[in-house]
């Protein structure tokens, strides 16, 4: 799953810093982006959608989280082609994968 000692390694950070970077992104994508994105997703805004799924994409590229990126990615793909068909459905599938790097991260820590 998620090494900690190999994303240290790659961005020159003490694991600590990097389960504190990963605390911090979990916070605030579940507390602030994803209820932002359903909300956006709900009204219809493909703008909003698109700009909040690039947002978790990239921080979740940054923290090595490539399945929530992969679908913050589709999203963003779909929504950019004002095409929010099936995104709600990949908006689930991204929150699953939310909960899974939660649990995975208080299992570890």
């Amino acid at each position: 799953m998620i090494s900690f000692k190999d994303i240290a390694l790659e961005r020159g950070l003490d694991e600590e810093d990097v389960i504190e970077f990963l605390n911090d992104f979990l916070d605030y994508t579940n507390s602030e982006d994803l209820p932002s994105l359903q909300e956006a997703l709900d009204a219809g805004d493909h703008k909003t959608v698109r700009l909040k799924a690039h947002s978790i994409k990239g921080a979740a590229l940054n923290l090595n989280l490539e399945d929530i990126a992969s679908y913050a990615g589709k999203i963003e793909k779909k929504s950019a082609a004002e095409d929010l068909t099936g995104v709600q459905e990949l908006l689930e599938a991204l929150t699953v994968e939310m909960k899974i790097v939660s649990d995975f991260l208080k299992s570890e820590t």
